[in-house]
């Protein structure tokens, strides 16, 4: 027997529409059954922007600051920093 991982379930940011302002922390919250390190990835228009943290606890929260990147259409990934976990 062996454990099955890969579920990862981003809580906040979530909302369409919400709006998050440069320069300001803000608090990436996550759930998933991942036991090791995370990578937090930010996608916008569906194309990889940039990477937010290469490797971060996994452990649900991420405080973030909001660089000067204005645009719209953003989205957080939160993956395994580990490809034994990616199911």
């Amino acid at each position: 027997m062996f454990p099955i991982y890969g579920v990862v379930q981003v809580l906040t940011p979530n909302l369409q529409n919400l709006k998050i302002y440069r320069g300001t922390n803000y608090t990436i919250t996550w759930f998933d059954d991942i036991p090791v390190n995370v990578i937090i990835d930010l996608f916008q228009n569906g194309t990889l922007h940039s990477v937010i943290s290469s490797s971060t606890a996994s452990d649900g929260s991420f405080s973030w600051t909001v660089p000067d990147i204005p645009g719209e259409n953003y989205k957080v990934r939160i993956r395994t920093t580990n490809s034994f976990y990616a199911g």
